[in-house]
């Protein structure tokens, strides 16, 4: 008995070092990424990514999608303008949106799109706004997939990638799903997901399409062969003063989660307590990954729209 637990102990401590190894190179990559100059217009051109955005509404978190430096690369955003007049009007002042014709999509499910608009702006091209009425008394689950379907029916490019109103992309969020994507022969990839941070989903066109639109089991259709999995944020939540809270509690927790399990290791050793000893040591050696992986990749917690401001011009 004594034997399984030790191998089952050493495969859990084994499990959290590839996990951070995982992330530290995820981090390697990432930071890669940022010191290159112009690795944006060096990325490959045959990768389009689509925003789709459902409960964003604010100038400053668009802005902040808008800062990609990639090119392949747009921003949908659905908005009731009959339940929304005032931020619609507002967003169209902002952008400088013009209303263009838009004849519909039988592709995926849409609920009764009003119109199609799009910025005028030179600088905000990417810019596609959607005026999409809300339906009364549903989920706001269900409305951010009628939403992104919405979007989805607008899009130009092979990717899709939904937001809700709580998710914010970090500030090299696009070109680090590109980078990732490029490194594989076109098609080969259907889903890239992030498992650090809030969740999020780069999702091929064609597969969404072939659901029926996105739904709650949308992912686990796709084989596992096409999947791609991340092991590094590209995602917080929209309120930087609460996730600042819980990143420092969190901190404290594992700092003291480490020291904790050291002692007890040690104590339990002394006594003879071997069982105890591995016990507290897998405890340690989980809880010291778990804050060294925090510790790298803290420089990228903080979300784009909170770390960057527009200051671009009108054309």
């Amino acid at each position: 008995m004594k034997v399984v637990l030790l191998l089952l102990l050493c495969s859990v401590g084994a499990a959290a070092c590839l996990v951070l190894r995982l992330v530290l190179r995820g981090r390697d990559k990432r930071l890669l990424l940022r010191d290159a100059h112009g690795i944006g217009s060096s990325l490959s051109e045959e990768i389009g990514i689509s925003v789709l955005c459902s409960g964003i509404d604010t100038p400053e978190r668009i802005d902040a999608l808008l800062g990609s430096e990639y090119t392949r690369f747009e921003v949908i955003v659905v908005l009731d303008a009959g339940g929304f007049p005032e931020e619609f009007a507002h967003l169209s002042a902002r952008y400088r949106m013009i209303r263009v014709e838009w004849h519909g999509s039988q592709e995926f499910p849409t609920a009764g799109i009003r119109s199609l608009w799009r910025s005028r702006r030179r600088s905000c091209r990417r810019l596609v706004l959607v005026d999409r009425p809300q339906r009364a008394g549903g989920t706001a689950a269900e409305s951010s997939v009628a939403d992104w379907n919405a979007a989805a029916s607008v899009a130009a490019y092979d990717y899709l990638l939904p937001l809700d109103g709580r998710t914010a992309l970090l500030p090299d969020a696009v070109m680090r799903l590109v980078a990732e994507l490029g490194e594989h022969p076109a098609g080969a990839v259907d889903v890239v997901r992030s498992h650090i941070g809030i969740p999020v989903a780069l999702i091929a066109r064609d597969v969404v399409m072939e659901a029926g639109g996105f739904g709650k089991r949308l992912l686990r259709q796709i084989p596992r062969r096409k999947r791609l999995e991340l092991w590094e944020p590209l995602a917080g939540r929209a309120d930087r003063t609460d996730a600042a809270k819980r990143a420092r509690v969190e901190k404290l927790v594992l700092r003291a989660a480490v020291i904790v399990a050291f002692i007890v290791t040690g104590w339990a050793a002394v006594a003879g307590y071997w069982t105890g000893a591995a016990v507290t040591a897998t405890v340690a050696v989980v809880a010291g990954a778990a804050a060294y992986g925090r510790q790298a990749l803290a420089p990228n917690r903080e979300v784009a729209y909170l770390g960057r401001r527009s200051n671009k011009g009108d054309s």
